[in-house]
């Protein structure tokens, strides 16, 4: 899993986090590339492996995904019905649940 947070001078805190796997990966970055040129504070995590990061104490897994953070949104390209509990109550997720 890596991070990306925005305007790290403001605190560790983003403002939301963008969650992507494989080829989504690049267009995350790219929007919060855009984001960021607009000031806000916007990480980025790559999670590969939703059985890796799981398996990760819980002190990782928050520092990650904090839970303080409800912006959320989710950006696979695959089925989105595993990628609720990441997305939380108030998270987006941009997925594809048909073929």
């Amino acid at each position: 899993m890596s991070g990306s947070t925005a305007n790290s001078e403001e605190g560790d805190q983003p403002e939301a986090i963008v969650i992507a796997t494989g080829s989504e990966v690049s267009l995350a970055m790219a929007a919060a590339g855009e984001l960021t040129e607009m000031g806000r504070r916007v990480r980025v995590v790559s999670m590969p492996s939703v059985d890796v990061f799981e398996a990760q104490d819980s002190a990782y897994r928050e520092s990650v995904l904090p839970g303080a953070v409800q912006k959320r949104l989710v950006v696979e390209a695959g089925a989105s019905v595993l990628w609720h509990r990441f997305a939380g109550d108030n998270g987006v997720i941009v997925g594809l649940d048909r073929y």
